[in-house]
């Protein structure tokens, strides 16, 4: 199967979408992003749904860099998503967060992550599936992935959850050197972190973080990225399922646990949904993480190409997609082999 959105694709996606857009401080380009997305969504020919949801006491972070906690009253979000029912009501899913921390224009954090989304809306909307396929993109996720749990609840009323993929913070490598980890990651991940010092600890690769229940799924992702690079692209790093609940609560205390944590997979994993988080870890490699720096010239469109790639194949597995694209769509923009 042949992805319908390549690189050039991607990087006018990430230019479109790259503007300060925290829901707090920037509704109005908050808003802008949930109404593109929708339309890119629509006209893929997905069913959109605007899933708005209350928070009266949150208790979540604030700042630019890392934030601090914070303790949040009367928060109104929305979150976009986007259905294509299949044959079956269990349901594989994909997940991106679409606001940014204050005054970043966030082109990797996540504009790189919704740009996953919809090229893969492109590439499935004309093929059918045996489960049915759910598209994501969750608000708040900068205040401590506080979108994600209403999210995951709406989810599980409409039909059991067989897997689930959140990408974020995908878009940006660098070269040898910059590669760094949380403190306790050559510990808890040593074949990984020899393999890439062995690889002179270049930050050119995707994090592909699971729990056991998802190895296979993390495979498909590890396997389409290396097809679609040519070469090692993907590192999967296998975690216990009970990091999950634990790292919700200790931020600060484990740091390579709450890292392991710390996006929308939480929740995802905290309901027990086999669930990978699909990441170019932030800020141990990026130094324009959540700065206003983090611009869509600073990503790497033909890594990120590979991302979806790696995510369609996986995507296509869990969920049973059997027919290829009709013949418009493959005439669009050539894009990666899966």
């Amino acid at each position: 199967m042949n992805a319908v959105v390549g690189p050039d694709d991607l990087r006018h996606l990430v230019e479109e979408l790259a503007v300060p857009r925290s829901s707090l401080h920037e509704p109005g380009a908050a808003a802008a992003t949930e109404e593109a997305l929708a339309e890119e969504f629509g006209s893929a020919g997905w069913e959109v749904e605007r899933q708005a949801f209350h928070r009266r006491v949150a208790l979540g972070v604030r700042g630019r860099r890392f934030g601090v906690p914070w303790l949040y009253h009367s928060l109104h979000g929305v979150n976009v998503v986007a259905r294509q029912e299949g044959q079956d009501a269990a349901q594989v899913v994909v997940v991106a967060h679409r606001d940014t921390v204050r005054g970043s224009p966030g082109a990797d954090d996540n504009a790189s992550g919704l740009a996953v989304l919809v090229a893969l809306a492109r590439t499935l909307g004309p093929l059918s599936s045996r489960l049915s396929l759910v598209l994501a993109a969750t608000d708040m996720e900068e205040m401590w992935a506080l979108g994600a749990p209403p999210l995951v609840r709406d989810l599980l009323q409409r039909g059991p959850v067989e897997a689930a993929i959140v990408v974020d913070a995908i878009g940006f490598t660098s070269g040898p050197g910059t590669q760094r980890y949380p403190p306790g990651f050559r510990l808890a991940f040593r074949r990984q972190a020899g393999a890439l010092r062995a690889r002179g600890r270049r930050g050119d690769f995707a994090a592909v973080i699971h729990g056991r229940d998802a190895a296979g799924l993390a495979s498909a992702v590890v396997d389409g990225i290396a097809a679609s690079a040519g070469g090692p692209g993907a590192v999967a790093l296998p975690v216990p399922t009970w990091v999950a609940r634990l790292g919700g609560r200790s931020r600060g205390l484990a740091p390579v646990i709450s890292t392991l944590c710390r996006s929308d997979n939480r929740a995802f994993w905290a309901a027990g949904i086999p669930t990978v988080l699909v990441t170019g870890s932030g800020n141990y490699r990026n130094p324009h993480y959540h700065r206003a720096s983090g611009e869509p010239d600073t990503l790497d469109y033909d890594h990120l190409a590979a991302v979806v790639a790696g995510c369609l194949r996986a995507v296509s597995s869990a969920a049973g997609v059997g027919s290829e694209p009709v013949a418009a769509a493959d005439q669009s923009c050539s894009g990666e082999a899966v």
